[in-house]
């Protein structure tokens, strides 16, 4: 392959986008035994010291939204945020302030003043601006390991959001300069930009966005504190991706899946990021006896007869203690095994619930059931 740098005349690499989660109570040092005392203790620190040099702006999703010279805050109450199990604060930068720090962000606007593996990345934007003449958003095509491509608003984008990762490339010049209610013109951003550039002509950005749940499960990325890697993992994106004339010649060579004869663009060289191994949880036999257990004491708590009670644990306690159970996967498969007695029961069993079709307790009852076995296959799968 012959494959060519995108020339520009100056570019930009920087953070565009940083959402960062943050648990209130990790930034106090009280000594107390509960963390709800902490909680509060920096609640008290936030009305005092934080919010006189704030501006309250809004209550939205459960949060109570704060406005910083450099940052949005918003604030979750305890009890809330763990019946949630979310972060009681979320932490939005200013894109104004991120565009003036350099690419690792050193002097960046912490609320709190603790160990930056405190500050959880929520979502993170990588910026190339680059100064070109040429115009890779029209009569090109795109060449990456991205399933998925669409054209949306004068932005292409690779991949899809859902999966916390996407690429996109758009005309910077258009979007600054573009006027719409939801989005007037930044003019603090046009200063920026015009002057690190010289003018804001022929500017494109090309991003890469990550969320969390792509930065934790993939990446090995999960705080502040790794951010010197976000880098390397751009090169090893991003770097994947070729950009290249859609003429006849190129649309033969695909059609022949002959790609690497392909002249074409890249953005950056690409460098090997070694990613972590994704493991597949699978829940075993037991935890799942422990959650309808757990279910089952739920409804008793709730003031529902002792006796039905008994009875439904009985019946799941039947059906599963004489699993033998010995850290291999074990099958039973009813329709071509010989244990038609255990067939048997499992459908006289299973009749009993259907006869209390419509009882709430039957419904939760049955929605844990189906983990162990289906009617219509009559077969149970366990694996510990």
């Amino acid at each position: 392959m012959n494959d060519k740098k995108i020339i520009t005349q100056i570019e930009r690499n920087y953070i565009e986008t940083l959402y960062l989660n943050f648990n209130i109570e990790n930034a106090s040092d009280n000594e107390a035994d509960h963390s709800t005392m902490k909680y509060y203790n920096v609640m008290h620190y936030i009305a005092d010291m934080l919010l006189p040099s704030g501006k309250y702006l809004s209550y939205a999703d459960g949060r109570t939204w704060y406005q910083f010279k450099n940052y949005r805050m918003g604030i979750m109450s305890y009890d809330k945020a763990k019946i949630a199990n979310q972060f009681n604060c979320v932490i939005q930068y200013e894109q104004h302030h991120l565009w003036e720090l350099d690419e690792y962000l050193n002097g960046l606007d912490l609320p709190f003043d603790v160990d930056k593996k405190h500050y959880h990345i929520k979502r993170i934007d990588i910026t190339k601006i680059a100064k070109h003449k040429e115009d890779y958003t029209i009569n090109h095509g795109y060449l990456s390991p991205y399933r998925e491509y669409s054209y949306f608003k004068g932005t292409h984008y690779l991949g899809d959001r859902k999966n916390g990762n996407v690429f996109r490339i758009y005309n910077k010049t258009k979007e600054l300069m573009t006027d719409t209610k939801e989005h007037p013109i930044n003019y603090k951003k046009i200063a920026l930009m015009s002057e690190y550039f010289g003018d804001i002509e022929d500017l494109y950005t090309y991003e890469l966005e990550l969320h969390r749940k792509y930065l934790k499960g993939s990446l090995g990325i999960e705080t502040l504190a790794d951010l010197s890697k976000i880098y390397s993992v751009y090169k090893n994106i991003v770097g994947k991706i070729r950009f290249y004339k859609d003429n006849d010649k190129n649309k033969r060579l695909i059609k022949q899946n002959n790609t690497k004869r392909i002249k074409a663009r890249i953005l950056t060289d690409y460098i090997d990021f070694e990613r972590i191994e994704k493991k597949v949880y699978k829940p075993s036999y037991a935890y799942h006896l422990n959650t309808l257990k757990k279910e089952i004491r739920r409804y008793l708590d709730s003031g529902i007869e002792k006796n039905e009670i008994n009875y439904y644990m009985r019946m799941f306690t039947e059906l599963t203690q004489d699993l033998d159970i010995d850290g291999k996967e074990l099958t039973f498969n009813f329709e071509t095994s010989d244990l038609m007695i255990e067939k048997a029961q499992m459908t006289a069993k299973y009749d009993l619930l259907r006869a209390n079709q419509g009882n709430d307790l039957e419904i939760e009852a049955r929605r844990h059931f189906g983990k162990f076995v289906s009617r219509k296959e009559a077969v149970v799968e366990i694996e510990v």
